[in-house]
C-alpha cells in the first residue's frame, strides 16, 4: 500500500515545471483540490495487524505503540497510518497525513480523528483551490506552519470526496516550492512555442 504521489505537472528536458501539462491525465478532471501542508522530513508508514492470533505493528513509535493501537482500535484488522518525521520545526516524530482501515481510506475528519486518538498532529488544511490557484499559492512564498522559520516545503492535493485510481490509492499530487519558482517553471503555451519554433 505503498504511495507514489506523482507531481502536479510535467517537466520539460531542463527539468523546468510545464505549467498546464498535467502529470496524469486523472489529475485534469478534478477542478478543486483540498491541499494540506507537504511536510520536509522523512515519509514514513505504520502497519497495525489486528487478527485473533496475531498483532503486531511495523515501525512502531512512542504514539503507535501495539498496546496502544489495540486499545484506540481493537475492532480493526488493518491499519495503515502515513507521515512524515520532520527535519525542521516543533519537536514531533511523526505528522500524520493519510490512515487507511481495513482497505478504506479516510477523509480529512477522519485522519483528525485518528491523530487526536495518538496525540499526534495531521498535516494542516491550506484551502481548497484549483491547480493554477495553488501555484499562484505557493509563489507567494509563505512559512511553513510548523516552522515559521522555513518556507513551505510544497503541498498535497487531494479530492472532497476521495477519488482512486486503479490501484486503490486516492487520486492525489504534490507540488514542491523549489518546483515553481519562476526560474524554474514554464507554461504550457510558451513550452509549445518553443518546441515547434513558433514565435
Amino acid at each position: 500500500m505503498a504511495m507514489n504521489i506523482p507531481t502536479l505537472y510535467k517537466k520539460d528536458k531542463k527539468g523546468r515545471l510545464i505549467i498546464g501539462d498535467f502529470s496524469i491525465p486523472e489529475l485534469s478532471l478534478v477542478n478543486t483540490w483540498v491541499l494540506t501542508e507537504k511536510i520536509n522530513g522523512k515519509d514514513k508508514k505504520v502497519t497495525f495487524i489486528n487478527q485473533p492470533r496475531f498483532k503486531h505493528v511495523t515501525n512502531p513509535a512512542e504514539s503507535f505503540t501495539l498496546d496502544k493501537m489495540v486499545e484506540e482500535f481493537s475492532q480493526v484488522d488493518e491499519m495503515v497510518l502515513i507521515g512524515t518525521e520532520p527535519c525542521h520545526g516543533e519537536n514531533w516524530s511523526f505528522i500524520l497525513s493519510d490512515v487507511s482501515i481495513d482497505g478504506i481510506w479516510l477523509d480529512r475528519d477522519g485522519v483528525n480523528d485518528v491523530a487526536s486518538r495518538f496525540g499526534v498532529p495531521a498535516v494542516p488544511v491550506l484551502g481548497r483551490m484549483s491547480a493554477e490557484e495553488t501555484v499562484t499559492l505557493l509563489l507567494s512564498k509563505f512559512n511553513s506552519l510548523f516552522d515559521k522559520n522555513r518556507t513551505i516545503d510544497g503541498v498535497i492535493g487531494r479530492t472532497d470526496p476521495l477519488l482512486f485510481m486503479s490501484d486503490g490509492n486516492p487520486l492525489m499530487f504534490k507540488l514542491e516550492y523549489s518546483d515553481i519558482e519562476k526560474r524554474a517553471c514554464i507554461h504550457l503555451v510558451d513550452y509549445m512555442d518553443k518546441l515547434f519554433g513558433r514565435n
